[in-house]
């Protein structure tokens, strides 16, 4: 049973971590073309 739970779960998995990585760069790309973006270094000091 845990074998059909897996086969499962792992494309389901992929898809969500795809997606959720595909929004997180299109946000930061827009982020820098706003002109909105501190460099981390400038933020931590």
């Amino acid at each position: 049973m845990h074998w059909l739970f897996m086969r499962v779960m792992e494309p389901a998995s992929f898809v969500m971590t795809s997606k959720m990585l595909l929004n997180l760069k299109n946000r930061a790309e827009r982020l820098h073309a706003s002109g909105h973006v501190r460099s981390v270094a400038a933020s931590a000091a």
